[in-house]
C-alpha cells in the first residue's frame, strides 16, 4: 500500500528541532590520576532547525567528543545543553530524542533490512501494528521497498546507507548525529555517499550534526561549518565564507590549499589595505579585519587566485618548476625567489601550457587575497 511520502516528511521536519551549546566543557582525568586536561573548552554553538552543521577539525580537536556528549554517552563537565529550549545535560540518551548513524552504519548482519530499521522501536516497546506500519512507511520514503528480507550483506553499499538512515529516522528523532559514517569507504564511494546523504537529509529536513576531518567532506554536505581546535571554536560560518574569509593562518592551511605570502602593511582605512608583495606595492579592496598593521602578516593566496601569464607582464616573474596535468586544470609548482607557490590553472582550450623551467609572469585576484597574521594562535 502506497504512502503519502510528502505527509511523512512534512510530519519528520515539524519534529527536528535546534540545538544549542552554552560553555560546554569536557575534562579528563589522565590513567594514573594526577593530572586534568580539557578536552573540549567552554564550547558555544547555536544549530539551526532543519540545518546540517559539520563539526570539522584535526584529530584529537574534540569533535567526537562533542559528539558523545550531545548524544549523551560522555558526561559534560560543566555548560548548558538546549534541545529546543529544554536543557537535556542530565537526560539519559536513550531520552534525548536522538538518532546517530555510525561510521560503516553498524548494521547487524544476521537481522533482515526490515528488523535492522525497526530495532529502535522493538527496543521503545511500540505495539506491533505501529512498528510494522511505521518501518513499511520507512521503507517506502527511503525507496527500499523489495530488500525487507534481505540481510545487509546482500546489498550495496548505497541501500545499506538508506537502510541505517532509515534506522535512525523511523523514531521520529529531532536531531541526527553522523559520527564520520563515509570514513572507511574509498574514495570514488565515499563521494557517491555524501552526495546521497546530503540529498536525503534536505528531503527529511531534520536537523543534523555531521562529525568528520575530511575538509572536502565537510565543504560539500553542510549549511555550516564548526572548525575546531584543541579544544576550542575556533571558526564558524557556510563553507564559502570559511574558504573565503578564513580568521587565522590554521583555518586557511585546514580549509582548502593555501599560499601564505610575507607582506608589509603600510595602511588599513576604509575597508581596503596598501601593502606590499614581493618588492611591488599594491591595494586589497577586501583584506579583511583579522590582522595588526604593527605585526607581522602574510597574505592568502588561494592556487586559483594566480594566474599565469607572459614573462614582464605580471608583478613578478617566477620560474616554473613542476607542471601536473589533471583534466580540467594544471597544478603547478612554481618558485618566486626563495618562495615556492602552488598554482591551479584551469584549462579551457587554447590557454597557454607552461613547462618545467619556463619562466612566466604571475598575477594574483587582489579582490581575493586576505591579510592575516604571520603566526597562528589557534
Amino acid at each position: 500500500m502506497s504512502i503519502d511520502t510528502k505527509k511523512l516528511e512534512e510530519k519528520l521536519k515539524a519534529r527536528s528541532s535546534s540545538l544549542k551549546l552554552i560553555d560546554i566543557t569536557k575534562k579528563f582525568l589522565s590513567h594514573d590520576g594526577k593530572e586534568e586536561f580539557i578536552a573540549v573548552d567552554k564550547l558555544n554553538l547555536d544549530i539551526k532547525s532543519g540545518e546540517l552543521t559539520t563539526l570539522l577539525g584535526p584529530s584529537g580537536c574534540g569533535k567526537t567528543t562533542t559528539l558523545r556528549m550531545i548524544a549523551g554517552f560522555e558526561s559534560i563537565t560543566s555548560g548548558t545543553l538546549l534541545l529546543g529550549d529544554r536543557p537535556i545535560e542530565s537526560v539519559p540518551p536513550n531520552k534525548r530524542d536522538m538518532s546517530m548513524m555510525f561510521q560503516s552504519y553498524a548494521l547487524f548482519p544476521h537481522m533482515s533490512v526490515f528488523d535492522n530499521i525497526a530495532y529502535g522501536l522493538k527496543i521503545k516497546k511500540v505495539p506491533k501494528p505501529e512498528l510494522e506500519e511505521r518501518t513499511r512507511q520507512i521503507i517506502e520514503l527511503m525507496q527500499i521497498q523489495g530488500m525487507e528480507d534481505r540481510i545487509p550483506s546482500q546489498i550495496s553499499g548505497g541501500q545499506q546507507q538508506r537502510v541505517a538512515l532509515a534506522r535512525a529516522v523511523v523514531i521520529n528523532p529531532r536531531v541526527l548525529l553522523f559520527d564520520e559514517p563515509l570514513s572507511n569507504l574509498d574514495a570514488k564511494l565515499r563521494e557517491y555517499m555524501r552526495d546521497e546523504l546530503r540529498s536525503l537529509q534536505k528531503r527529511l529536513g531534520i536537523t543534523s550534526l555531521y562529525v568528520t576531518h575530511d575538509q572536502s567532506e565537510a565543504m560539500s554536505i553542510s549549511d555550516n561549518v564548526v572548525l575546531m581546535n584543541k579544544g576550542k571554536l575556533v571558526q564558524t560560518g557556510s563553507p564559502k565564507d570559511i574558504y573565503e574569509n578564513p580568521v587565522s593562518r590554521f583555518v586557511a592551511g585546514f580549509i582548502g590549499k593555501s599560499n601564505f605570502i610575507n607582506c608589509t602593511v603600510f595602511s588599513h582605512e576604509n575597508g581596503s589595505a596598501d601593502i606590499e608583495v614581493f618588492g611591488k606595492k599594491m591595494t586589497l579592496p577586501n583584506p579583511g579585519t583579522h590582522f595588526d598593521t604593527a605585526k607581522n602578516t602574510v597574505i592568502i593566496v588561494r592556487p586559483e587566485y594566480i594566474k599565469l601569464c607572459d614573462s614582464g607582464k605580471g608583478i613578478v616573474d617566477a620560474r616554473i618548476e613542476k607542471a601536473v596535468f589533471y583534466g580540467n586544470y594544471i597544478q603547478y609548482d612554481i618558485r618566486v625567489g626563495e618562495q615556492q607557490l602552488k598554482v591551479e590553472s584551469y584549462c579551457p582550450q587554447g590557454i597557454k601550457i607552461y613547462s618545467p623551467g619556463n619562466t612566466a609572469g604571475i598575477l594574483f585576484d587582489l579582490n581575493s587575497l586576505r591579510v592575516l597574521p604571520a603566526i597562528s594562535e589557534d
